[in-house]
C-alpha cells in the first residue's frame, strides 16, 4: 500500500492548501482566496487580508463573517471589529453592499454587527460625512443610508429628503417622496413643488399625484396643473388632464393661450407642448407644429411631423416630404412611416422625384424605405424600371424584384390600374420563363 494512501482527509487538504499557496505568495488573488473550498486556503487568505489596507480586502473579510468554520469566522470578525469607529466611517459607507449582504444570510445572526454600523454612521461627528458619501451610493446602500439619515436629521428632516428627492437612485426618490407626506403641510409643498420640476419623469407624476390629495386651495392646484400640462412625460400630462377637468381647469384654453405666447426654446418645452396639441388633438397647433419640425432637436422634429399628421391630415404632407430629406434617420423613418399610411398620387409623385434626384447618392437602405412608401404594385414598377436600365449593377435590381415577390402578400393595393398591373405580370412571366424569379411566382400574384 502507498503512504499517499494512509494520508487523511485533513492531511490531503493541507497538501493541497499547500500547493494553492505556494503559487498565491506572489500571483495570488487573496480576496478570491478567501472563498476557495479549501479551508486552510481561506484561513491563510483571510490572514493575509487582515494585513491589507482597503475596500476590497475589508469587503471580503465581511463575507468570511459567515464562514461555516468557526476559526476563520472569529478571525475575520476579530479585524472587522477594529473598523467599526467613527474614525473609518468613510470606509465603512464603501462596504455597506457586504454589510447588508452578510444579514441576509443565516449561518449565524449578523443583525447586531449591521446594527454597530449604522449606530456609527448615525453618530453626531460622523452624519454629516454620511449624508455627503449619500449622494455618491445607490441600490441597497442608498436606501439604508436614507433610513440613518432620516433619524440623525431629525431635526431638519426636510433638508435630507430635498437631496434624497435630487438624489440619482429612482428607489431613493420614492422613500424621500413617501417620508415627505409625514411633514408639516407648508414642507411638504416646497418639497412637492421642488419634485416637480425633478428630471426623473416617474418621480414627478407620483409627485403630482401627491399634491392633487393634499389639501390645497383651487388657485394654487391650477398654478400646478397648468405647468403640468405641458410636461414631457406623456404621464404627468395624462394625469394633469384627467385632474383639469375635477379641479374646473379647461386644458384645451390653457394650450391655446400658450399657443399665444413666444415658441418654446428648450427640446423639454418643445416636447411638453407638442405632446398636448398631440393628445387634444388642437388644429389650432398647425403654426407651432411647423415651427416644430424646423427646430433643431431630432427627437421634437419626429414628434411634431406625426402630431401634424394627425391633427392636420392632408395639410402636413409638405412637411413630411421635406421631412424625407432630413439628415436625422429618427426623422427620415417617422416621415417615411406616416406617408406609408397615405398612399396616394400627392405622395408618390414628390417620392419619386427624390429617387430620380438622389439616385447615384442613395444607400440601399433609403431607397428601399422611399419605395416602400409607393403603393406594393408601384414599389415592382419602379424595382422593373431600373432594372431595364441597369448595367453593371443588374444583379442588385433583380435582388430587389425577388425581394418584393416574396414580400408582397404583406400589403394591400387599391390603387394602381389594373393595366399596369397585368403589363408587370407579363414582364414577370418573362423573368420567371428564364429562371430569374422563383417559379409559379405569376400565378400566385394573379
Amino acid at each position: 500500500m502507498r503512504n499517499e494512501d494512509l494520508r487523511t482527509d485533513e492531511e490531503i487538504r493541507r497538501d493541497q492548501a499547500m500547493a494553492v499557496l505556494s503559487t498565491a505568495q506572489s500571483t495570488g488573488d487573496w480576496c478570491a482566496l478567501s472563498r476557495h473550498r479549501n479551508g486552510f486556503v481561506r484561513e491563510a487568505a483571510v490572514r493575509r487580508l487582515m494585513q491589507i489596507e482597503g475596500r476590497d480586502a475589508l469587503a471580503a473579510l465581511i463575507d468570511n463573517l459567515n464562514d461555516y468554520v468557526p476559526q476563520i469566522r472569529t478571525l475575520a470578525s476579530d479585524h472587522v471589529q477594529r473598523f467599526l469607529d467613527p474614525r473609518h466611517a468613510v470606509l465603512l459607507i464603501q462596504v455597506l453592499d457586504p454589510f447588508i449582504s452578510l444579514v441576509q444570510k443565516n449561518r449565524i445572526n449578523h443583525q447586531s454587527t449591521l446594527t454597530n454600523v449604522i449606530r456609527i454612521l448615525a453618530a453626531p461627528s460622523v452624519r454629516d460625512t454620511t449624508l455627503e458619501a449619500f449622494k455618491a451610493t445607490h441600490g441597497k446602500p442608498a436606501r439604508l443610508l436614507l433610513g440613518i439619515l432620516e433619524k440623525a436629521f431629525a431635526h431638519d428632516l426636510a433638508h435630507v429628503l430635498e437631496i434624497a428627492l435630487n438624489h440619482q437612485d429612482p428607489s431613493v426618490q420614492r422613500m424621500a417622496l413617501q417620508a415627505s407626506l409625514q411633514l408639516p403641510d407648508a414642507q411638504v409643498q416646497a418639497l412637492l413643488l421642488g419634485a416637480l420640476t425633478s428630471h426623473a419623469a416617474n418621480l414627478r407624476v407620483n409627485a403630482l399625484r401627491a399634491w392633487l390629495n393634499l389639501a390645497n386651495t383651487s388657485d394654487q392646484t391650477h398654478c400646478v396643473l397648468k405647468r403640468a400640462l405641458f410636461d414631457a412625460s406623456t404621464s404627468v400630462r395624462f394625469l394633469a388632464c384627467w385632474a383639469s377637468s375635477k379641479w374646473q381647469l379647461d386644458s384645451r384654453e390653457v394650450l391655446q393661450q400658450r399657443l399665444q405666447a413666444p415658441l418654446p426654446t428648450t427640446q423639454r418645452e418643445w416636447i411638453g407642448l407638442i405632446g398636448l396639441a398631440r393628445e387634444l388633438n388642437e388644429p389650432q397647433a398647425r403654426e407651432m407644429l411647423e415651427s416644430a419640425v424646423e427646430y433643431s432637436a431630432p427627437r421634437v422634429r419626429a414628434q411634431a411631423l406625426e402630431t401634424l399628421e394627425q391633427v392636420c391630415g392632408e395639410a402636413s404632407l409638405p412637411a413630411l416630404i421635406r421631412a424625407l430629406g432630413d439628415p436625422s434617420p429618427r426623422v427620415f423613418r417617422v416621415a417615411v412611416e406616416v406617408l406609408s399610411k397615405q398612399s396616394s398620387p400627392a405622395v408618390d409623385g414628390p417620392v419619386s422625384d427624390l429617387l430620380e434626384s438622389s439616385s447615384r447618392t442613395l444607400s440601399l437602405e433609403h431607397r428601399r424605405a422611399l419605395v416602400g412608401i409607393k403603393a406594393s404594385w408601384e414599389q415592382l414598377n419602379y424595382w422593373m424600371r431600373g432594372l431595364s436600365q441597369a448595367d453593371t449593377d443588374y444583379v442588385d435590381w433583380l435582388a430587389e424584384i425577388n425581394r418584393w415577390c416574396e414580400t408582397r402578400h404583406k400589403t394591400s393595393d387599391y390603387t394602381t390600374p389594373k393595366a399596369l398591373r397585368l403589363q408587370l405580370l407579363h414582364a414577370l412571366g418573362e423573368l420567371e420563363s428564364q429562371g430569374k424569379v422563383a417559379g409559379g411566382t405569376v400565378a400566385s400574384l394573379r
